[in-house]
């Protein structure tokens, strides 16, 4: 897959192992977004396309950073099978594009633009959205197909097929 920086792998990671996302794609798609009185459209190309249950949109709609709301548990499905699109925009801290108004006016616009269309639009900070998680034993989840939880002593430690993990 796509991807233009480490903050979005582990996005990707995380909705790999998410009861929540039913599947996502990265950078998904190209949006023009033609505005009046210029010459060129502002062209954009988000990060990931999610198709996630309801319960992860409002969790993103009340302002829960993404990791925590993605990988909630127990899971608390809707259960009524009706999938969100969920657009996101991953940034890592001190990207330079935040000061440039012209993008600002671009995710401005980008928002707008999906909303209209019932999608939601989440802009995932890395600081805020990703690091909450364990990103090791979050990699361990996605790319062993055998893990299980060590249930009988209080440690947590995860059992691979090849050794034990603290």
């Amino acid at each position: 897959m796509p991807e233009e920086s480490p903050a979005e792998v582990s996005v990707m990671q995380i909705c790999e192992v998410s009861p929540y996302v039913q599947s996502f794609l990265a950078q998904p798609h190209r949006l023009e977004i033609v505005v009046w009185g210029r010459s060129r459209p502002l062209v954009y190309f988000p990060d990931l396309e999610m198709q996630a249950d309801a319960r992860l949109a409002a969790l993103l709609d009340e302002h829960r950073p993404f990791g925590l709301a993605a990988l909630e548990w127990p899971p608390r499905a809707t259960g009524s099978g009706h999938l969100h699109t969920i657009v996101a925009e991953v940034k890592r801290p001190g990207d330079n594009r935040l000061a440039d108004p012209e993008y600002r006016l671009k995710l401005r616009l980008a928002r707008e633009v999906y909303q209209s269309l019932g999608f939601h639009f989440a802009i995932i900070e890395e600081g805020r959205d990703i690091t909450c998680v364990d990103g090791r034993t979050l990699r361990l989840i996605a790319y062993h197909t055998f893990v299980k939880v060590d249930i009988l002593s209080r440690s947590s430690r995860w059992r691979t097929r090849r050794r034990w993990i603290s």
